[in-house]
């Protein structure tokens, strides 16, 4: 694969009948892993343990439980990644450009949760449906 993206990913407790577990080397493959910080469902220290099966993982932790982060801080970490890895062993006209970041502006770490405006007729707040949308667009970059 060109990279790897695990949200709430976990390394422990290993799955039956994995015959190769853990890898016995780093896994070369450009990944990011995200958690959230209280998330009740993949404790943090697993997905930790799953980020040490590669070389050079990136990792994120937002502020919010076992969900996809939806600030979009958060999703522009994951944008910034995909669009950096997805470029990587591109060349000429193939390679993608830099996706936009979603609202504008740097990454920085999530703030504790705090309340969000009240959904659209989509069911999703004005911020997270423009997010949610550059994060797409990104993806399919690649595909």
């Amino acid at each position: 694969p060109r990279f790897a993206v695990f949200i709430s990913g976990f390394g422990k407790p290993v799955p039956l009948g994995l015959e190769v577990f853990p890898p016995p080397a780093p896994l070369p493959v450009p990944s990011l892993h995200v958690w959230g910080q209280a998330d009740d469902h993949i404790p943090p220290w697993a997905s930790e343990v799953l980020a040490n099966f590669f070389v050079e993982p990136k990792t994120h932790a937002h502020a919010g439980g076992h969900f996809i982060p939806q600030k979009a801080a958060d999703l522009n970490v994951i944008v910034d990644f995909v669009t950096a890895a997805g470029s990587v062993g591109t060349t000429g006209a193939s390679k993608p450009g830099k996706a936009p970041k979603p609202n504008g502006g740097e990454a920085k770490p999530s703030p504790s949760p705090q309340k969000t405006a009240p959904p659209v007729a989509s069911g999703r707040s004005p911020g997270i449906t423009s997010a949610s949308d550059e994060l797409s667009a990104a993806l399919r970059a690649f595909a």
